[in-house]
């Protein structure tokens, strides 16, 4: 909890050093904003006489036309002249790049910078062929910065350009905007850093290898590495294709919301990026049914706020509208749904503070002051409704309960210590008894595995028959009766009467059925194993075999041999199926550590949120907002 105080007082000395500054920027653009958009509602043409000559210099601004800016804008008239000129220059330039392209097929790009990017200007134009390649661009960046081009990633349009493609192929045009992400803070890091691309492929890839691997044969060759669960825990069943390509988009979240957490945005935001294109892959009505798309449009745009670029990003808005509209059909108007489904609804509140937050910036950005302050408003309330007493966090963690159960725990009750305890404990219930239908559900497929296929082909019903043996059949009657009968009880019953010679049927070995049955036993039969069997009698030859059967267990051993009369029955009775989980290839098993350490256990990870950046960014646009109206006046 430390370490996270420090960073916050960290960030916020941080933020008031630079809000002078900052408060000078954000006076020019509001300012510039302004004349620009009264100079389009006149109808003024700043690169035409009298304000530029026909060779194109500065021509003049009669003295009515600046103290008419001046009295309408409530501006000094040095600073409006300032503004004119700066933006007739825009237009000039933009006029001559637009002349350039038409006439050479030569765009201007205006290239993006990160911050990290020293001594270089944050913004700047780059002359280049649509036709030629991104990676054409991305050389020539490279060398204006002087960093080796692999160290580069070029993002426009909300995607990741792909650097063997061309510009023109991935919807870039003249003035596009194009952001640039270095992918590690220094050379000497990116050097010994694995290529963020790279990264992202090679999850892609493992994703991808196990969202086909089955965990098992027989009766498990249903089941999956990768499982899909509803908000309840039950596993959906779904088309293999859309399975799988659900799988992967999920496991690139994951990835992303990892990157998030160590706060390495431009990392998550090449995740993010990928697993929305996995995402599209499934059809709308799946999309719609969860709320797990709307929060990666979500955590796309807080990238891009984190990254400073939320205004560049074009489709900003409708992400934001597809999150809206998703946690309203997913949770209902006033989250009424949420609350039948998970019983409380306050730490879910917490997806609508980063909502309500970034909707209130891209308004700002927007000109459209009004609605974002009502936004920012709006997010702070809830903020304010949800945030955690650190006194009684630390009551909670003292107790012994994990901080993020803690902190949802006091969000879900309203800050009650007493009623928080209730949740965690409902939580953990639910989560327990989840775990508790999975093991049974796994001993029954191990038990059906043992029993194997009736007549139809189909597994035979394990509640059938532990119905039939707690009747008092023995299970090797039980087990052929139900075989020959489909399961059905009423015909296994009459089935028994007229086949008195079943009863010579070995019984089925049923014990052991919650551990893992079917992996084959790695040890070794020994001498001094074979020597305690064989002193009791029995044929030595049989014993190593049942030892093997037994993995080493002499009284079981010993037990099976002395119930069948010193013979060794069959596993399974006829038509039994045995399973073994397949093993994992080495390629798997690499895939498996490269995705494991991502996935989180605790399934409401998503809203385990400090709310301590959020908080910051209501602190600059609030002081944003208000330097703006006071310019204003």
């Amino acid at each position: 909890m430390s370490a996270n105080h420090i960073c916050s007082f960290r960030s916020s000395l941080e933020f008031c050093s630079g809000e002078m500054a900052e408060a000078n920027q954000t006076t020019d653009e509001v300012v510039k904003e302004a004349v620009r958009k009264k100079l389009n509602a006149d109808k003024v043409k700043l690169w035409l006489p009298p304000y530029t000559t026909e060779d194109g210099n500065l021509g003049s601004y009669p003295e009515d036309f600046v103290r008419g800016y001046c009295d309408a804008l409530n501006l000094s008239k040095p600073l409006v002249l300032e503004m004119l000129e700066e933006l007739r220059q825009h237009a000039l330039t933009k006029m001559a790049s637009k002349k350039q392209f038409q006439e050479t097929g030569v765009a201007t790009l205006k290239v993006k910078l990160p911050d990290s990017v020293k001594d270089r200007p944050k913004i700047f134009d780059v002359n280049v062929k649509l036709d030629d390649r991104v990676d054409t661009l991305r050389e020539r960046i490279a060398a204006d910065v002087k960093l080796p081009k692999d160290h580069l990633k070029l993002i426009a349009n909300g995607r990741v350009l792909k650097t063997d493609q061309s510009l023109k192929d991935q919807g870039i045009a003249n003035h596009s905007h194009v952001m640039v992400v270095l992918l590690s803070e220094s050379e000497r890091e990116a050097r010994n850093k694995e290529e963020s691309q790279a990264a992202v492929q090679k999850a892609r890839d493992a994703a991808e290898l196990l969202s086909n691997k089955k965990y098992g044969e027989g009766h498990s060759e249903d089941k999956f590495f990768l499982q899909i669960t509803d908000q309840n825990g039950k596993r959906l069943a779904l088309p293999d294709e859309e399975r799988a390509a659900l799988s992967v988009a999920l496991t690139l979240n994951e990835k992303g919301r990892a990157c998030l957490k160590k706060r390495d945005y431009s990392a998550a935001l090449l995740f993010l990026l990928e697993s929305e294109a996995a995402f599209k892959q499934c059809r709308s009505d799946i999309l719609q049914a969860v709320d797990n798309f709307a929060i990666l449009c979500l955590d796309i745009v807080w990238c891009y706020l984190c990254l400073q670029n939320i205004d560049q990003l074009p489709n900003a808005g409708e992400k934001l509208r597809v999150c809206e509209d998703s946690f309203h059909r997913t949770h209902g108007q006033n989250m009424e749904r949420l609350q039948l489904i998970k019983g409380d609804k306050g730490k879910d509140l917490a997806l609508y503070v980063k909502l309500y937050l970034l909707q209130g910036i891209l308004a700002y950005f927007q000109g459209n002051h009004v609605e974002s302050r009502r936004l920012l408003e709006k997010s702070e309330s809830i903020l304010k409704s949800i945030q955690v007493d650190e006194s009684k966090l630390m009551q909670l963690v003292t107790m012994g309960y994990e901080v993020p159960e803690a902190r949802l725990g006091l969000r879900a009750s309203g800050g009650s210590l007493s009623e928080a305890i209730t949740r965690i404990s409902e939580r953990r219930a639910r989560k327990e008894e989840r775990a508790n239908q999975e093991e049974e559900e796994a001993r029954k497929a191990k038990v059906a595995e043992r029993l194997g296929k009736s007549a139809n082909g189909e597994w035979i019903k394990v509640d059938v028959f532990e119905q039939l043996t707690s009747m008092g059949f023995p299970s090797g009657v039980a087990s052929e009766a139900l075989r020959q009968t489909d399961s059905d009880l009423q015909l296994a019953l009459e089935a028994i009467q007229s086949h008195p010679e079943w009863y010579d049927i070995p019984d089925i070995n049923l014990e052991d059925t919650s551990s893992s049955e079917g992996e084959e036993w790695e040890g070794m039969v020994t001498d001094a194993m074979l020597a305690q069997v064989a002193a009791m009698g029995f044929d030595p030859s049989l014993a190593r075999d049942v030892l093997q059967r037994f993995k080493g267990d002499i009284e079981k051993a010993v037990r099976e041999l002395t119930k069948h009369g010193g013979s060794l029955p069959p596993s399974t009775s006829s038509g039994a199926s045995k399973s073994k989980k397949k093993k994992l290839t080495q390629v798997e098993k690499a895939a498996m550590a490269e995705l494991a350490p991502d996935i989180p256990e605790h399934d409401e990870d998503y809203l385990d949120v400090t709310l301590e950046e959020e908080a910051q960014y209501l602190v600059e646009y609030k002081t944003r907002l208000a330097s703006a109206a006071s310019t204003s006046r």
